[in-house]
């Protein structure tokens, strides 16, 4: 299964090495991080002629970028071999220890929501508001719920997951994570929807549909809960045994 998305972080705003370069130069970058994904997963990009059609730009004004990049610290390149700097590093699945603290970090974003929503629920019956806003266990937090706590992303994939399989919880949410890490926003929400469709609504079948997708060699996400298309090498198979 190809990489269907990347890791772009928020630092790159004020990274001083991108700072002084113009915005064409900088979207050129984004979009070499994205052909690097496309690869062996180190980095490395293809040949210089072949990149830039693959960006729809001019090979020479490619070389050019590629030479400002290069001078900025952010690509190498060795033998003739452009690569994009520390993108197998930044593009590393989320370590045991990182995936614990992420962990952690949503088991204090529920705390937190549960403490808000009883503290609201016994304002609602009660004539001194007060009480609430003064309560020294209660602090604002722009991040009280577990669905926020994880992004844009895997918001979407847990209000699916909520509203087609159970309850969130921060074992599910966790789970959850870890999947989209190693197979991303898009395919776990597929893989939801799918579940759903065959009314195998367990976070276990779930993850047994991402691990079959994978073992297929699907390529592109299914769509809608329908049933996905399996690999080139399966459908040969098929046709063949059809026609015998």
């Amino acid at each position: 299964m190809k990489r269907s998305w990347i890791k772009l972080y928020l630092e790159l705003l004020d990274d001083p090495k991108l700072l002084a370069l113009s915005k064409d130069v900088k979207w050129d970058y984004v979009q070499l991080l994205l052909v690097a994904a496309e690869g062996d997963g180190s980095g490395a990009l293809p040949d210089v002629r072949i990149l830039a059609l693959r960006i729809r730009g001019r090979e020479r004004e490619l070389l050019a970028t590629l030479r400002v990049l290069q001078k900025a610290g952010v690509v190498t390149c060795q033998r003739g071999q452009w690569s994009v700097a520390k993108f197998q590093n930044r593009q590393a699945a989320m370590s045991d220890a990182q995936r614990s603290n992420r962990y952690r970090s949503r088991n204090r974003h529920e705390v937190s929501h549960d403490t808000v929503t009883e503290a609201v629920t016994k304002s609602d019956g009660d004539s001194h508001d007060a009480a609430v806003t003064s309560s020294p266990s209660v602090s604002p937090s722009p991040s009280v719920s577990v669905l926020e706590g994880g992004g844009a992303g895997e918001g979407a994939v847990f209000r699916c997951y909520e509203q087609n399989i159970g309850a969130l919880t921060p074992v599910i949410a966790d789970r959850l994570g870890m999947a989209i890490d190693d197979f991303g926003v898009d395919w776990v929400v597929s893989a939801v929807e799918y579940a759903t469709g065959q009314e195998k609504r367990s976070l276990a079948y779930v993850e047994g549909v991402l691990r079959g997708w994978k073992r297929d060699g699907l390529t592109t996400v299914p769509k809608d809960g329908a049933k996905p298309l399996v690999s080139t090498e399966d459908v040969i198979r098929s046709v063949a045994s059809a026609a015998s």
